[in-house]
């Protein structure tokens, strides 16, 4: 009886274990794509389409988000044109306290404003012009989440 099991068993255990392989090669060829995105010289949207495609998305803004080292609130709040954008940034950035009192008045002005390194995060999340070659790894990260998650919507 054991060996009946056992016989049945193998191919399915086999078959999980090509399936579990060919999502870490998928992840990895991801995640290669995302390195050789951030470390150009310039921008390629190219390489950027190809990673907003279904099968490549999910994939290419998980690591993105851990390189931001932000968590996946940050993904509807680079498409969101509300006027809450730039606070919701400022909290995502860790910029402005969560249980501050400034939602309703804050702006794109009021984020400019703060003198601290993640500030430029935010303003990249939120659209602002940058040159590519001035950004670093993080920045860059951000640049290109913010264009994949557009180029997503927009192959919907």
């Amino acid at each position: 009886m054991a060996a009946r099991i056992h016989q049945h068993a193998a191919p399915f255990g086999t078959a999980l274990l090509q399936a579990a392989a060919d999502a870490w090669l998928r992840i990895r060829r991801v995640q290669d794509a995302i390195q050789a995105l951030l470390r150009a010289d310039t921008f390629d949207g190219a390489a950027v389409d190809a990673l907003a495609h279904r099968a490549t998305y999910a994939d290419a803004a998980s690591y993105m988000l851990r390189i931001v080292r932000a968590g996946p609130e940050l993904i509807p709040a680079l498409v969101d044109s509300s006027p809450f954008v730039p606070y919701r940034l400022a909290i995502i950035f860790r910029l402005v306290p969560s249980e501050s009192e400034t939602m309703s008045r804050f702006t794109l002005e009021d984020l400019r404003a703060i003198d601290k390194p993640a500030t430029r995060l935010a303003l990249i999340a939120a659209g602002e012009p940058f040159e590519w070659q001035t950004l670093d790894r993080v920045g860059r990260a951000v640049f290109a989440l913010r264009r994949i998650v557009h180029a997503m919507m927009r192959h919907r």
